[in-house]
């Protein structure tokens, strides 16, 4: 089956039409791409578990034993500040 094709065209295009063609990213660019979307949705995933995490930790202040959990929560982090044992901090602030 014949083609209709212009004998006086040549197979191959010509360099200078090669060089009109602009080039595509090479391999370097393209794991630089990707790696900056993977990034931004790996922040963006943290954000989200980090935002979450503290609305629920506020939420948790609503109750007795949210505001418990915020105390001893508290005196640990104080004790270790001052170099104080953690369990005796946490005796002392709820009373035992």
């Amino acid at each position: 089956m014949p083609r209709d094709t212009d004998p006086e065209l040549p197979a191959q295009p010509s360099p200078d039409h090669q060089a009109a063609i602009p080039a595509g990213p090479n391999r370097s660019q393209r794991l630089a791409r990707r790696l900056r979307i993977i990034t931004a949705r790996t922040r963006a995933i943290v954000w989200k578990l980090v935002k979450l995490s503290v609305e629920e930790f506020v939420k948790g202040f609503a109750n007795k034993a949210g505001a418990t959990t915020a105390l001893v929560l508290g005196a640990v982090g104080v004790a270790f500040v001052l170099g104080i044992d953690p369990a005796d901090a946490v005796r002392r602030v709820l009373g035992m």
